[in-house]
């Protein structure tokens, strides 16, 4: 198996892409990843595919959202293609910083849309929860009355009894209640932090790991 590279001949694809070909298959070339039509065999200096960094491939679905496929080219983005997904490339800390801001933007627009559809429900479950407690604490909490088995297991009887709390530990709960009404339901983050590893990641800020001799290392 064998990396070259190879040119879309349809004047209205004309893609570059990197693929592979089987020995066997020598010397002809696969269709176009993009369109299926013939390709033709591209010789780039390697002076010059060493200074192009690969882009950063994703795709936008019809209804905004961002699919990450695994490669920049092959079947994951063949099917992309054929479902009609926008194919974005960004190339360079500019594109790739204004890319991440795009994804960022839509995937906290769609957690704000989540919590608040929810934030109704979350709040009414919060309300009876805080007044089965103050209820509870000022007639006692219904217990179920256990009963320990021969063979050490306990099982609920059928009988309640009532608990009522100390003043100091109803004081304790009345106070974290309290808190905890103030603080509302909970806000959706400002930032996503979805990110490029390549363009926010080196050795100096990766997690330490450790390799097969034990020794600290960075990945």
């Amino acid at each position: 198996m064998a990396r070259i590279d190879v040119r879309c001949t349809d004047d209205n694809c004309g893609v570059l892409r990197e693929v592979d070909r089987r020995v066997s298959e020598y010397p002809s070339t696969p269709p176009c990843p993009v369109c299926g039509a013939p390709t033709v065999q591209m010789q780039i200096p390697v002076s010059q595919t060493a200074s192009r960094p690969d882009a950063v491939v994703v795709y936008q679905a019809p209804d905004g959202s961002f699919r990450f496929p695994g490669e920049t080219s092959g079947t994951g983005c063949a099917k992309y293609d054929q479902m009609g997904y926008q194919r974005i490339e960004a190339r360079g800390w500019a594109e790739v910083r204004a890319l991440e801001r795009r994804v960022n933007q839509h995937e906290e627009s769609e957690i704000r849309r989540k919590v608040e559809r929810t934030a109704p429900a979350i709040e009414a479950a919060d309300a009876a929860r805080r007044a089965e407690i103050r209820r509870g604490l000022q007639q006692g909490f219904r217990i179920p009355v256990p009963i320990l088995l021969p063979n050490g297991q306990v099982v609920h009887s059928g009988r309640m009894f009532d608990v009522h709390m100390r003043p100091r530990s109803t004081d304790v709960i009345r106070r974290a209640q309290d808190l905890d009404a103030r603080k509302g339901h909970r806000q959706p983050p400002r930032e996503v932090g979805f990110h490029v590893d390549a363009y926010s990641n080196d050795r100096s800020n990766r997690d330490e790991s450790r390799d097969s001799r034990g020794m600290r290392r960075r990945d």
